[in-house]
């Protein structure tokens, strides 16, 4: 099997070994020696590298002629010196230094990446769903709980606190956040008002009016919903002074007397064993409460479902910052000189390493390639790739044949 251009050398060629036979005939015809002499050493000539061509890749003209057929009857051994021919000529440590020496592997690395961002980032959300449904859920979960737990162990529940109450006073959200408690809590206050009367009229102590002949169940139960509501009222009113006066005053006792207890318990967090032993406790009842461990135990199916449901998405966040990821890393590996020079100072050693090591082993791949195929398919495609140039090979044999006997015959003549 050849190519087109190498049909047509070997129609030139080929018609050219007939023309040489048709120059032999009429030579012969006309008694011209020296045409004679020209076109039979062509004929030989061309004959010869047509046979040697054919020999090469299988038997010519079917015959069982010994020594031809040569690729597909030494593919082995071909594949034997291939395989050593490579590993001792191209993949030596000096010669792959030599080649690498100047190139700036890592430039080209990262202009690779930048120019195949897109096709590299959908390959890696491709596989996402993949490598998920193939991890261990239960493995993954225990990694969590023991991961999470030890965090939390690790915690110091009152210093934290004190921590945070510290640095809520120094910015002084604390003050923000008792105000907030005071609107909350005038408004908590003003929905049960009736509650609250009620309460108070349960304890008014006007048990001695129900004794009295002529005050009959009606009468006392007004005058102690009367009573009740009169004191809840002013109760009412003048707890919501207070808390008015307080949101309006940040100088108010109420706020002072907050501000000093946040400080004592500040002071009790950091200080008091008895503040330290209670919130101890109170983080091994929460690691050993059931809700808390429930809320562990689905951490890992709640995020696999938010990452495969946002990759699904036309607008996926995690595509988006991948894609941006993989960008920068190829922008870097190009403009990063301090960094292209390090990690090229490390590639081109390991990568000469990596294929003196390895030699031998392409070469046995090579060689284990090369002796699975099949005889002929590996002559085919040879004769594909080289058919071009050998029937130049037979042009030029036919030619110089003929020329090299019309020299012979001159010479000849020249002698007598």
């Amino acid at each position: 099997m050849q190519t087109k251009q190498g049909q047509n050398i070997w129609w030139w060629a080929t018609g050219l070994l007939v023309v040489a036979l048709v120059l032999f005939v009429v030579a012969k015809i006309l008694h011209l020696g020296w045409l004679e002499a020209f076109a039979e050493a062509a004929l030989v000539g061309g004959l010869a590298d047509w046979f040697a061509v054919v020999a090469l890749f299988r038997k010519p003209l079917n015959l069982p002629i010994p020594h031809t057929a040569v690729i597909p009857n030494n593919k082995d051994r071909i594949a034997e010196s291939l395989g050593g021919f490579v590993a001792e000529n191209f993949l030596t440590r000096k010669v792959v230094e030599s080649k690498i020496a100047n190139l700036d592997l890592t430039g080209r690395a990262g202009r690779w990446v930048e120019e195949n961002a897109e096709s590299l980032t959908q390959k890696i959300v491709s596989e996402v769903p993949g490598i998920l449904a193939g991890l261990d859920e239960g493995a993954i979960q225990k990694i969590i709980q023991r991961e999470l737990r030890a965090g939390v162990e690790k915690l110091d529940f009152a210093k934290s606190a004190a921590g945070l109450l510290e640095s809520l006073t120094a910015q002084g959200k604390h003050r923000e956040i008792l105000s907030k408690i005071l609107v909350g809590a005038q408004a908590l206050i003003e929905k049960n008002r009736e509650s609250i009367a009620e309460e108070i009229r349960q304890e008014l102590p006007l048990s001695e009016l129900e004794g009295i002949p002529f005050l009959g169940d009606t009468i006392v139960a007004s005058v102690r919903r009367a009573a009740g509501d009169a004191v809840a009222s002013l109760l009412v009113y003048k707890i919501q002074k207070v808390l008015d006066r307080a949101k309006a005053d940040d100088n108010h006792k109420l706020r002072s007397e907050f501000d000093e207890a946040l400080a004592g318990l500040v002071r009790n967090l950091r200080e008091s064993q008895e503040y330290h032993q209670k919130a101890q406790e109170m983080k091994t009842a929460l690691l050993e409460s059931k809700e808390v461990g429930d809320y562990i135990s689905s951490i890992w199916g709640d995020l696999k479902k938010k990452i495969l449901d946002d990759l699904a998405s036309t607008d996926s966040g995690i595509r988006r910052a991948l894609l941006a990821a993989v960008k920068k890393i190829g922008t870097t590996l190009q403009q990063e000189q301090v960094l292209k020079d390090r990690i090229n100072a490390w590639l081109k050693p390991e990568l000469a390493e990596l294929a003196e090591k390895n030699r031998h082993e392409v070469a046995r791949m090579i060689e284990e390639t090369v002796k699975q195929w099949d005889g002929r398919d590996l002559a085919e495609k040879l004769e594909e790739h080289t058919g071009r140039d050998l029937q130049f090979i037979r042009l030029n044999g036919t030619l110089v044949g003929g020329l090299a006997g019309l020299l012979i015959y001159l010479g000849s003549l020249w002698l007598h």
